[in-house]
């Protein structure tokens, strides 16, 4: 956990004091920068598939925490919450019904839930469906490097996880960079590996297509 920020440590104490916070799991790159110290990331993004009242957790959140609201929704909360030395730390609650492919992984010193490598691989592969940004391909390459995974692991996790998912626009989604290239701000470790993420995924997209034919 060395690359959260102090705030994001009293950040994430202070979440957990939520009544129901033991029925969410971190995802997310936070959850990867967690266990593996990949990169910096922002924000805390927080899901259940349970069917919890959300505005009883928001009521709550209003009580305990001094926090600047985003967006409050039945199924969705995002706000940003004040530490101590005055900075913002943005967290997410969402209901996201689907399964998990592992179990999750505890962490005792937040009782914190993280889900695992093959859910959070899963879930960057729809933010690059959907438009993905660098950090999206930088997590989801990262994952792929680290755990040995191809394409073809990749496809049967996922459509285990999100049923009838298309697969093929995944495929196209995953070789353009466009709109990722166009971000203002990327870091560090990203942008020196982004002509290799960019490499990779190119080459097994062709392998993947190859094996098709």
């Amino acid at each position: 956990m060395e690359l959260l920020t102090p705030s994001q440590k009293e950040a994430l104490y202070l979440i957990s004091k939520i009544d129901e916070f033991n029925k969410f799991y971190l995802a997310g790159g936070t959850a990867l920068t967690i266990k593996y110290n990949h990169r910096v990331s922002q924000d805390f993004d927080f899901f259940t598939k349970e069917i919890l009242n959300f505005e009883k957790i928001a009521q709550e959140i209003d009580i305990k925490f001094s926090i600047k609201w985003i967006s409050r929704a039945k199924d969705t909360l995002h706000f940003l919450i004040n530490t101590a030395n005055n900075e913002l730390v943005s967290i997410s609650f969402f209901y996201y019904p689907y399964k998990l492919l592992k179990p999750l992984e505890y962490l005792a010193v937040y009782s914190l839930n993280l889900a695992s490598d093959e859910d959070i691989a899963c879930m960057k592969v729809i933010a690059i469906t959907q438009r993905g940004s660098k950090k999206d391909f930088f997590d989801l390459w990262f994952l792929l490097k680290k755990n040995k995974w191809n394409l073809f692991i990749l496809k049967n996790l996922v459509e285990e996880k999100y049923k009838n998912f298309p697969f093929w626009i995944f495929l196209k989604a995953v070789t353009f960079f466009e709109d990722a290239e166009k971000e203002e701000y990327s870091q560090d470790v990203i942008e020196r590996n982004w002509q290799k993420i960019k490499d990779f995924f190119r080459k097994e997209v062709k392998k993947f297509y190859l094996t098709q034919i």
